[in-house]
C-alpha cells in the first residue's frame, strides 16, 4: 500500500463527513482544509478559492496530484487504493455483495437525494407569493421519499432478521457510510403526511 498524501476539503454540514469517516476507519493520515458555511449557507469564497474542485464543492480530495470529487467516487477511490483488506468495498470475488454496496453507494445520491432535495429546495427557494403551494408540492413529492425510506427500512429489517446491523453483509461498508448521512439528515424532515 502506498503512503497517502491526502487532503480533504471539508465544508461543515456537507457530504465531506462521509469521507472523513472512511479515512478515520481506515486509519489513514490526511490533511484537513475545513470551513464553516457562510451566512447564506454556501461555501465562503476563500474556501472555494483553495479548493481544487472546478466548482469549489465539498467534498473534494487530493491524493498527490490527483483530484477526486463527488462523495461516491471519493469513497470508491479510497477503498480501491487503500482498503487492502476489502473491509468497506468487497473484493471482485464477492460480486454480489460488491454490487449491492455499489447500488447503495449510488442510491444515496441518485435516488434518496434527488427526491429529498426537491422538497428541501421547494421549502427554501419558493418565493413568498408561492408559499401557499408548498404543502401540496410536498405532499406530492413525499410519495417518492416515503418509497425510498420503505426500501431502506425493508432491507434493514431483513438484515436484522439475520442478526446484522448493516445494509449489506456482516459489517460496516461504504453502503452504510454513504447512506447514513442521507438517512440521518432527512429522517427529521419526514412528516406524518409521508
Amino acid at each position: 500500500m502506498s503512503n497517502p498524501d491526502i487532503t480533504l476539503y471539508f465544508l461543515n454540514a456537507s457530504r465531506a463527513i462521509r469521507i472523513a469517516w472512511l479515512l478515520q476507519e481506515l486509519g489513514l493520515t490526511y490533511r484537513l482544509v475545513r470551513s464553516d458555511r457562510a451566512p447564506n449557507g454556501l461555501a465562503p469564497e476563500d474556501f472555494v478559492k483553495q479548493n481544487p474542485n472546478v466548482l469549489g464543492k465539498s467534498p473534494t480530495i487530493t491524493d498527490g496530484d490527483l483530484v477526486v470529487t463527488e462523495s461516491g467516487a471519493i469513497l470508491e477511490y479510497i477503498c480501491e487504493t487503500y482498503d487492502v483488506s476489502h473491509r468497506f468495498l468487497p473484493p471482485k470475488s464477492k460480486a454480489d455483495e460488491r454490487a449491492q454496496v455499489r447500488e447503495w453507494l449510488h442510491a444515496a445520491e441518485g435516488t434518496f437525494m434527488v427526491h429529498a432535495v426537491a422538497i428541501l429546495y421547494t421549502r427554501r427557494e419558493m418565493p413568498e407569493e408561492g408559499k401557499d403551494l408548498v404543502p401540496e408540492l410536498e405532499e406530492r413529492l413525499a410519495r417518492n421519499v416515503k418509497n425510498d425510506f420503505n426500501w431502506l427500512e425493508g432491507v434493514l429489517k431483513e438484515q436484522r432478521a439475520k442478526g446484522r446491523d448493516w445494509i449489506v453483509g456482516e459489517g460496516l461498508t461504504l453502503a452504510d457510510i454513504q447512506v447514513q448521512y442521507r438517512y440521518d439528515s432527512h429522517r427529521s424532515d419526514r412528516t406524518d403526511r409521508m
